[in-house]
């Protein structure tokens, strides 16, 4: 068995949910997961086998131009920050991202991007997942992700849900409720 663990953030010391991965996975050995991921971070653990990173900004300039430039990256111990650089600490950090607008624009922005590449496919096809270990959040497009390849492969899909986004107060705007709905139809369409 190998887990394909697919989520935002890379299994690492540094923040919760990468701690909340060490530990579902403590007793797997590096060689039974890989990881795709997709905030600019850079994991200070080698629990994996592999690591692949795509980020907002590769998926971006993939919408004008090119296909996502995704990328294998490597564990740096010692790194212990959740961002690989200020610059991104302070985009991703900006509390507005929450709300409704910008959420359903970067849903959009991944819908329309070219993120399924030849590079993705290869590292997938080079790990030989037999499942999916998505940790989704508040965005759609994780779940079109983990979709997607599951179709793609025929890979059963795990979901893990944590507390924060178990129990969802609706929003209370008309647009948060759209975006609200619009994630929670996903999620019963993974599970």
């Amino acid at each position: 068995m190998k887990i394909l663990l697919l989520s935002h953030n890379p299994i690492a010391t540094s923040n919760n949910m990468g701690k909340t991965f060490l530990s579902l996975f403590g007793a797997f050995s590096n060689d039974e997961i890989c990881q795709f991921y997709i905030y600019p971070s850079v994991p200070d653990t080698d629990k994996c086998s592999s690591y692949f990173r795509l980020t907002d900004k590769n998926v971006l300039k993939s919408a004008v131009v090119f296909p996502a430039q995704g990328t294998g990256v490597c564990p740096q111990e010692n790194q212990h920050r959740l961002f690989e650089n200020a610059i991104d600490e302070k985009v991703y950090g900006n509390p507005k991202n929450k709300r409704p607008f910008r959420m359903l624009a970067r849903d959009l922005m991944w819908k329309l991007s070219r993120w399924n590449t030849r590079a993705l496919n290869e590292w997938i096809q080079g790990q030989k997942p037999t499942h999916i270990f998505v940790a989704p959040g508040t965005a759609k497009f994780i779940y079109d992700i983990a979709l997607k390849i599951s179709r793609r492969y025929s890979l059963p899909i795990i979901t893990y849900i944590c507390d924060d986004y178990y129990f969802v107060t609706p929003h209370a705007t008309a647009l948060g409720r759209f975006q609200q709905a619009s994630s929670q139809q996903d999620k019963r369409t993974s599970l």
